[in-house]
């Protein structure tokens, strides 16, 4: 009888042991950025008003997917570091090429959802297509 409720322990102990790495595992996984959930809400907030369909300052417009691709180096597919949107957002606030140009900064977060969106962790997901914009760009790796 004993035995029995030792095999028992051993075997629940081994479960919940595995439940507990496999919880470990889904929290260590990171999430891929979605451009829906993740970087169409931090364009449509900070970037449409300058760059969208109304007004093109400096003739840049983020809203349509030709001329947001038209614009050379905007976006380089896994190297946020040569993208010329991610060195925008990044530059101290009050620099004379930071954006976006008025108000506060893009928080950290905001920022690091963008690199994450231009170096994404699964090839081929880069993806530029929103609720309002419908399109999606072809990035060869």
């Amino acid at each position: 009888m004993m035995a029995a409720i030792t095999y028992r322990r051993a075997g629940l102990l081994t479960f919940m042991m595995a439940c507990l790495g496999s919880v470990a595992s889904l929290r260590g996984a990171e999430p891929v950025v979605d451009f829906n959930r993740d970087v169409f809400p931090i364009l449509r907030r900070s970037c449409f008003e300058c760059h969208g369909e109304k007004l093109q300052k400096g003739d840049l417009r983020l809203d349509e997917q030709s001329a947001a691709m038209a614009s050379t180096g905007l976006i380089v597919p896994r190297k946020p570091e040569e993208s010329e949107l991610v060195r925008r957002v990044t530059l101290p606030k009050g620099h004379d090429e930071v954006m976006p140009s008025r108000g506060d900064p893009l928080p950290p977060r905001d920022i690091e959802r963008t690199k994450e969106w231009t170096n994404p962790k699964v090839p081929g997901s880069i993806q530029f297509k929103g609720p309002e914009m419908a399109f999606n760009p072809d990035y060869s790796y």
